[in-house]
């Protein structure tokens, strides 16, 4: 399962700024994370398979890197309208890679499969406990992303599965389990 990109957000957030901002007003609702994600979901670093390896490593290298400078900046325009409280572009960027890190995390971590395979629940513990739960001690922002992946997956109508998540995880604050027709225990 673990998606590249979603760690590389992380970096290259924590690169940006040298403390985690805190999440603004605008990002309060669970709801409103949830459709901030889905507007800017997409891959962050292209996938190199995608380039034609025949190419120089230097092309290859200058592809990477200009593709993802790219994307890093589109996420600056494709945030203004939701993120409205947070003026400077730097840190509304650092802000939405770190609540889509987060939240592309646990989305993947409560599917019942992913590109990878099948999502056991001996691997759900795992990854929550290794993983998402550590991370999110760190970095409030990215905890609040985990917290969004349940809404984010209603959003998208797509099934998602607690069992192996762990009593008291981020996962589940939004789960609405007796309440959605999407959540499974």
């Amino acid at each position: 399962m673990p998606d590249p990109n979603m760690h590389w957000a992380l970096l290259f957030a924590q690169g940006l700024v040298d403390v985690p901002p805190a999440l603004p007003a605008s990002l309060q609702p669970t709801a409103k994370r949830a459709e901030v994600v889905d507007h800017i979901d997409g891959p962050l670093v292209v996938d190199l398979f995608c380039l034609d390896l025949r190419l120089s490593q230097h092309v290859l290298g200058v592809t990477l890197v200009s593709r993802t400078a790219e994307r890093i900046r589109d996420l600056g325009v494709r945030t203004a309208g939701y993120i409205d409280d947070v003026r400077d572009p730097l840190q509304r960027i650092n802000i939405a890679l770190r609540l889509w890190s987060g939240c592309l995390m646990g989305a993947k971590t409560i599917a019942d499969k992913t590109n990878d395979g099948p999502v056991t629940p001996q691997f759900r513990q795992s990854i929550v406990e290794e993983i998402i739960a550590p991370l999110s001690k760190k970095d409030a922002v990215f905890a609040k992303g985990v917290e969004a992946a349940p809404a984010f997956k209603r959003l998208r109508s797509q099934h998602y599965f607690l069992a192996g998540v762990p009593a008291g995880s981020l996962l589940r604050n939004d789960a609405q389990i007796d309440i959605s027709p999407f959540a499974h225990e």
